[in-house]
């Protein structure tokens, strides 16, 4: 099921941020992984010593610039706050010659057209000052302060590179094309919002011709395999033998009745691809799996999905199976294993993607070394930019 989703999965830019570090579903197409994972996750500390000499330049320099900035905007708010006390004492003795011009011919009884026409223009002058000064009040209002500059060593001025990286493999999850693919999707949103960018998943690989791997999750817990089913209905397993309960409205509106047995068992079907998925990594990975022995046993089971189905599973099952919150739970409760790394996670998923490969051959692949090299020149432009601009 989920291979047909797989080929329509957007690619997600690593410039788009996510609204919290969340679980990374990969790309089928990326290659080497862990090689690019070792080089992104010691690039920052590697690129930041090399140009820790010319960043300290720098900021000294644009420290020193900041002080003259700070300096000439004292200088000019000085001389801005003197020239709006100017303004304001013209204004003040404008009103109060305008308004002697027009006491004047009370007190001593001159023609009074001649004083009122001489205090209406000093009254309207003054009007037009006070307007003026305080429109450039406003406008120095407006004027920032300089700000100091932000320090390359503690502010986030260049991106971290191993986070770019991780966003660089990441899909976007397409909507539902098939009845069935909407409980399966709706799982891997539900194990995306949960956990965080130190899980990854891998959707609809193969590790055998012509059946599927619906979801598998990697990170400091292990390896899940999940087999993912959005059946509606009356769910009943006993002694080994499925069958599924349901009624459901025909066109006509005719209620129909459908008991019919399950022809392929979603436990054998978890079993073989977890077997599958075990070992892959055991011939892939010798390496890891013998530092983790007992504890790299692939973990998993049946998801079931679908809202309103119920369930008669009875005693003797020899899976897990449960409901995506259940699972969930299941997951956020489980142990970490120790001494588990990134680098452990990126070789199995080498591992399972480079058996995916051997069985479809993608023309073109996403190389996650030449992405770590690209986000590392980035970091070095930006950088040789930040310097040259100081």
């Amino acid at each position: 099921m989920i291979s047909k989703l797989s080929g329509q999965c957007q690619e997600h830019s690593p410039l788009q941020s996510f609204s919290k570090e969340s679980m990374i579903v990969i790309n089928p197409k990326s290659v080497h992984l862990e090689k690019g994972y070792l080089l992104a996750s010691q690039a920052d500390s590697q690129v930041r010593s090399r140009w820790h000499d010319k960043l300290q330049k720098a900021f000294t320099r644009r420290q020193q610039q900041h002080e003259t900035a700070v300096s000439e905007y004292e200088k000019r708010k000085q001389v801005t706050n003197r020239d709006i006390l100017t303004g304001v004492i013209y204004v003040m003795g404008g009103i109060g010659a305008g308004t002697i011009c027009f006491l004047i011919p009370l007190l001593f009884g001159l023609t009074t057209s001649f004083w009122a026409i001489i205090g209406t223009i000093i009254f309207s002058l003054t009007s037009m000052l006070g307007i003026g000064l305080g429109i450039f009040w406003l406008i120095q209002l407006t004027l920032p302060k300089p700000q100091p500059p932000a320090n390359p060593f503690q502010a986030q001025i260049f991106s971290p590179i191993l986070p770019q990286w991780k966003a660089a493999m990441n899909i976007r999850l397409p909507p539902a094309i098939q009845h069935g693919d909407k409980g399966e999707l709706a799982f891997i949103r539900k194990l995306q919002f949960m956990l965080g960018n130190d899980y990854f998943l891998l959707s609809g690989i193969q590790q055998r011709h012509g059946e599927d791997v619906d979801v598998v999750l990697i990170g400091p817990k292990g390896v899940w395999v999940f087999e993912v089913k959005y059946w509606s209905g009356t769910i009943r397993w006993q002694s080994g033998h499925w069958s599924r309960f349901k009624t459901y409205h025909e066109q006509g509106g005719k209620l129909s009745i459908e008991n019919k047995p399950i022809a392929q068992p979603p436990d054998k079907q978890w079993q073989r691809v977890a077997e599958d998925v075990n070992r892959s990594v055991q011939m892939r990975c010798p390496g890891l799996v013998s530092r983790h022995l007992s504890r790299m046993i692939v973990k998993g089971g049946l998801v079931f999905t679908h809202e309103s189905a119920k369930y008669e599973i009875g005693s003797g099952f020899p899976i897990s199976w449960g409901s995506s919150e259940w699972w969930l739970g299941h997951i956020m409760t489980a142990p970490k294993i120790p001494n588990w790394s990134e680098t452990d996670s990126m070789a199995i998923l080498d591992a399972l993607l480079g058996r995916h490969r051997e069985i479809h051959n993608y023309p073109n692949t996403r190389c996650m070394v030449e992405q770590a090299t690209k986000l590392v020149a980035n970091s070095e432009a930006l950088m040789t930019n930040w310097v040259k601009h100081s």
